[in-house]
């Protein structure tokens, strides 16, 4: 079995005995196991389809540069800063909320629209959605269009581009930088780090089945995952941390060096629970596929550690330097 290089069973001692012994330490594993209680009260059936592929676009910004909202334009730039936006990630609603004005965008109802589209594996795929989803319901002093947005973004009347699903995609969905604020970003980052350190501050199986199971997910989009198709199109629609290269993997090639980062840190956490417990993982993977440990570990080294070099050659993660070194 891989995995306990840097998580080796003398590191998890000492910091299980740390843990023990000092107040600070004790204070900072019981913030980290709060929320690992959290992210399991959602359940593995939540966290199994909240994993997304590449179908859908990421974007750090939902306007172009410098953008404040719809409605209430640059009174809320000023205050909250262009990362300012809260996504409403409880239930997965697929909805930002401007926190000056309380405006929602977008004004149809992506998540129905997402889950029609959903495939077999439990994927979007546009070309099975029902596009008479694609309706204003939240604003009807407008017209049946406006702020709609389909995922790959809205035109506004005076030609200017917002990309209100691109932003949760990336800030709700999958990318945030630990503590950051309050708005509920990086859900599956977050989840990951906050499982893989439950566990090794615990040994708790729990917090390794949930954790494995997403990583597991993770592992059959990430090698697929690729920035470059969606920022090339015309106009540049999505701004992403990418140095302007237009690459990256679930987000821009210089973020993504903390997301992989990660990922492969919660890999070597995580993966040695294969040899303590494989009965109790295999039982928790029979209902969402029948696999062994053998196979899931396999997937989740394919998937996610062994694509990482691969995406440093060509610039997909890429930071300043020391960022992808780190990755």
């Amino acid at each position: 079995m891989s995995g306990g290089h840097y998580y080796n069973p003398r590191m998890v001692q000492i910091i299980q005995e740390n843990i023990k012994t000092d107040k600070k330490a004790a204070g900072y594993a019981k913030k980290i196991l709060d929320e690992a209680e959290k992210h399991l009260s959602l359940g593995n059936d939540f966290w199994w389809n909240f994993v997304t592929n590449n179908s859908l676009p990421r974007g750090a910004m939902p306007g172009e540069r410098n953008s404040g909202c719809p409605e209430c334009g640059d009174a809320f730039l000023n205050k909250y800063g262009v990362y300012g936006w809260v996504c409403l990630t409880e239930n997965n609603r697929w909805k930002i909320q401007c926190p000056h004005c309380g405006s929602l965008f977008p004004s149809n109802d992506f998540k129905k629209y997402y889950e029609s589209g959903l495939d077999e594996f439990g994927f979007f795929r546009e070309d099975l959605a029902d596009r008479s989803l694609l309706v204003n319901e939240l604003y009807p002093q407008y017209g049946p269009d406006k702020y709609v947005d389909d995922g790959k973004g809205y035109i506004d009347e005076n030609g200017h581009s917002w990309a209100f699903i691109a932003y949760y995609h990336h800030w709700g969905v999958w990318y945030g930088e630990q503590d950051r604020s309050k708005n509920q970003t990086g859900s599956i980052q977050n989840a990951i780090r906050h499982l893989a350190y439950a566990w090794v501050f615990t040994s708790d199986v729990r917090y390794a089945v949930t954790g494995l199971l997403l990583l597991y997910r993770i592992s059959k989009v990430y090698p697929d995952m690729d920035l470059n198709v969606w920022m090339r199109g015309k106009g540049r629609p999505y701004r992403n941390s990418d140095g302007h290269s237009l690459q990256g993997k679930v987000v821009g090639c210089i973020w993504e060096t903390f997301l992989s980062e990660t990922l492969c840190e919660a890999c070597d956490a995580l993966l040695p629970a294969f040899e303590k417990y494989p009965k109790e993982i295999e039982e928790a993977f029979l209902g969402f596929e029948a696999a062994d440990v053998r196979k899931i570990e396999a997937s989740i080294l394919d998937g996610i550690v062994r694509q990482v070099y691969p995406g440093l050659q060509k610039a997909a993660i890429l930071g300043n330097e020391g960022m992808h070194q780190c990755a």
